[in-house]
């Protein structure tokens, strides 16, 4: 997760496999995307372009981003040090 451009925010935690298969892949095609700070520019753009929901600030736990753990990455990964 830490090396990639772009992850997909998910949170398939909430869902049995077995009664709630639909919903799951309603939630993987409605959620927002939390784009790596370092060198994913090209990335924001190309998914802003496409009409992708963004995580505005995921090194924030008051910010946008919601509050499963994928959603926040390494605070390392942060162009501001956070």
């Amino acid at each position: 997760v830490a090396a990639a451009d772009a992850v997909l925010c998910t949170d398939w935690n909430q869902f049995d496999l077995k009664t709630q298969f639909t919903d799951l892949v309603t939630e993987s095609y409605q959620s927002p995307y939390v784009v790596n700070a370092t060198g994913g520019e090209k990335m924001r753009q190309e998914l802003k372009n496409l009409g992708a929901k963004l995580v505005q600030d995921p090194y924030s736990l008051t910010g946008d981003a919601p509050n499963w753990p994928g959603c926040h990455p390494p605070a390392a990964l942060s162009a501001t040090g956070k």
